[in-house]
């Protein structure tokens, strides 16, 4: 009676199972002669099917591939090889300008010490950073790399100095008014709106106003440490220093990493810019 196949099950499944099992190894037994239970006596797995042959390589060997002819012979530590000798340009040390160890802990020095008294206790300076009017040199001295749009600088650092005006005229101006005299607020409505406006033309401008060394904004101050030349006024910040200092000395430096940048070519350096 034939027995009923499993749902998927075909001919040609058993066909490549009966195959399988064809060529299969078989396992022999484990001899009983000598107890069987030394391991080392089991006989290796010999493989049924012969390893690929490996294809020789070409005879044009690409540039890629590096063949080493001779292996480098290791250097025996124990032979003594003679030292290259100095070049003839070369002026030789004189070993007896030199002070032996011995000779230092016996107090013979070649230059002496500084003297200092015992139990003195030197510390170090501690450097002031620069205020906004020191320096090496006059303010009004144009220094630094030059921008490659100077005419942006300067509509910038004006829009920066107008939207601080109107943000404390907008802060201050419409609470007073609302308290004092609320039927005034209609007439002063246009600082808030002059206020928007105009910062939202400084933030387009501002974005493409960055230094030409750390590519930093140079308008736009970020809670970071700043360079310590960095300009900076009490009640106008790093950013509103900056840009008085643009507009007054046509210079000013990066507040993050202090490079001085000059808004016009100096006369007669010309040729060195582009």
């Amino acid at each position: 009676m034939e027995t009923e196949r499993p749902e998927g099950e075909t001919d040609s499944d058993e066909r490549d199972f009966d195959d399988l099992l064809r060529l299969a190894v078989e396992a022999l037994p484990i001899p009983e002669e000598g107890g069987g239970e030394n391991l080392d006596d089991i006989p290796e797995a010999v493989p049924v099917r012969k390893p690929p042959v490996l294809a020789s390589l070409p005879s044009a060997v690409p540039k890629s591939v590096r063949r080493v002819g001779v292996l480098p012979v290791k250097r025996d530590p124990s032979a003594t090889e003679p030292l290259p000798e100095r070049s003839a340009g070369r002026r030789p040390i004189d070993t007896s300008r030199f002070v032996r160890f011995d000779d230092h802990r016996n107090g013979q020095y070649r230059v002496e010490p500084l003297e200092r008294i015992p139990g003195e206790r030197r510390e170090r300076g501690t450097a002031s950073a620069p205020k906004f009017m020191d320096g090496e040199l006059p303010r009004s001295v144009e220094r630094g790399i030059r921008h490659p749009n100077p005419g942006l600088l300067r509509i910038t650092a004006l829009l920066l100095l107008v939207t601080r005006l109107f943000m404390v005229a907008t802060i201050v101006a419409l609470p007073v008014v609302a308290i004092a005299a609320p039927e005034l607020m209609p007439s002063i409505a246009w600082i808030p709106a002059t206020f928007f406006l105009v910062g939202l033309v400084f933030l387009l401008c501002a974005r493409r106003c960055r230094c030409r060394v750390c590519s930093c904004h140079l308008f736009f101050v970020k809670r970071c440490f700043k360079n310590r030349n960095a300009h900076k006024l009490r009640f106008f910040g790093y950013a509103g220093s900056a840009a008085l200092h643009l507009l007054f000395f046509r210079w000013m430096r990066c507040m993050y990493c202090g490079t001085a940048i000059r808004l016009r070519i100096p006369k007669g350096e010309e040729h060195l810019y582009p």
